[in-house]
């Protein structure tokens, strides 16, 4: 059953996959004005993939014949490959990536000749074996050497280059990366995996749909740029994936103890990395110390200034006679920015200290009339860096009773 509805996905996704490379192919060919020099090779390259799509979707994946074509589909990929050194002109600078590209193609025209043999000697289980090996191991290298490539293109493209070459690189990163994965997975066990076999022909849609976003005008303007809402989210949802597949594959591995101890120390361990992941995933703290390192090591930028701003003149602007009074409004308003959990606004006095004007969710905290002097004040104009409140409390302020903010104005003149 299950071999049936991979064998029906196959067909579906190379039907799918043929389909849109022959429309980008007829889109690329069909734009007279494009000065892109790999455009002829990418045309070629695409409408050679929807012949190796149609071929695997009408004799399933794996036969003779889709072997035998997937050559010259990998040789044109190879060219494209090629030509995209040409978008700054380092086609004609860079000798030594010519070497490695007919090397590259040099191992792929092997690939008939194995593909051949093993089919001559299919029902010899050794001889089929070995073909098979080789031809995994070959079409492994093949890809191997294509990321090379890659990462040279992209790594050594100027600034200018590189907005141009984002989207043709991110194609050719999926597809040699593909190739890699599911050639060496398939070396590694002695057969092709139903599963990625399948889905070889969606890979090769959206790489002929980035080929087409990267062929427009206006690609160098073109950038996927997750919100950090999304980016979180997103970096949450791979850490928890990371926990449930160690947990997943630790469990697996206790097998190794044998006999009864097994089932129980099985149990015992998902009993106790449940527990954890229900005690630690929910907690605030955690999801904030989360946050503050992916903030502060994923993103150039701090916050999401739009969205901030947004929020922040959506609390300022909040009317009815329901909202908070226009002080405790800006208070939580600068709060919800570092997601604290409550804040007080002091402001001006007139005689150049603060005074209390407003508080949100800190009614805990006693702060008595003029608790922050002109000293205070002209000491943090002075230095404008931002200020640690604990820190500050224990060196300038004085608690008078628990959670009493007062500020000793001798202590704040040194």
């Amino acid at each position: 059953m299950i071999g049936g509805v991979w064998v029906l996905a196959g067909f579906a996704s190379n039907l799918a996959g043929a389909v849109v490379c022959a429309l980008v192919a007829a889109w690329l060919a069909s734009r007279s004005g494009s000065a892109r020099r790999e455009r002829p090779a990418a045309v070629l390259a695409l409408a050679i993939t929807a012949v190796w799509c149609v071929t695997n979707a009408a004799w399933g994946p794996g036969s003779l014949l889709g072997s035998l074509i997937e050559t010259p589909r990998n040789l044109a990929w190879i060219l494209v490959l090629y030509r995209l050194f040409a978008t700054d002109g380092r086609d004609q600078t860079l000798g030594p990536i010519r070497p490695l590209v007919i090397a590259l193609a040099f191992v792929e025209c092997l690939q008939p000749a194995v593909a051949i043999l093993g089919a001559r000697f299919a029902e010899v289980p050794a001889a089929h074996g070995a073909a098979f090996a080789v031809a995994s191991l070959l079409q492994a290298l093949v890809a191997a050497g294509a990321l090379v490539l890659l990462h040279n293109l992209y790594a050594g493209a100027s600034a200018g280059a590189r907005q141009v070459l984002r989207w043709p690189a991110a194609a050719l990163l999926l597809l040699w990366g593909w190739h890699l994965n599911l050639y060496t997975f398939a070396w590694s066990v002695g057969y092709l995996p139903d599963g990625l076999m399948a889905l070889r022909g969606l890979v090769a849609a959206a790489m002929a749909l980035l080929l087409a976003l990267g062929s427009n005008d206006r690609a160098a303007d073109l950038r996927l740029v997750p919100s950090r809402a999304v980016a979180f989210q997103s970096l949450s949802l791979v850490v928890i994936g990371g926990y449930l597949l160690a947990m997943f594959l630790l469990a697996q591995s206790v097998n190794l103890f044998g006999g009864g101890i097994a089932r129980l120390t099985q149990v015992a361990f998902v009993f106790a990395a449940a527990t954890a992941a229900l005690l630690w995933l929910p907690s605030r703290r955690l999801r904030g110390w989360l946050r503050v390192k992916v903030l502060k090591h994923l993103f150039q930028h701090r916050y999401d200034y739009r969205a901030e701003w947004l929020r922040f003149t959506g609390t300022i602007g909040r009317a009815g006679a329901d909202a908070a009074p226009l002080p405790e409004r800006a208070a939580q308003a600068l709060a919800d920015i570092t997601d604290s959990q409550g804040a007080v606004l002091l402001l001006p006095d007139g005689h150049g200290g603060m005074d209390l004007a407003g508080r949100w969710q800190w009614s805990d905290l006693d702060v008595p009339p003029g608790p922050w002097p002109a000293a205070l004040s002209a000491m943090l104009e002075r230095d404008p860096r931002i200020v640690e409140i604990d820190d500050l409390l224990h060196f300038c302020f004085k608690y008078k009773k628990k959670n009493a903010l007062y500020c000793d104005e001798a202590v704040c003149k040194k």
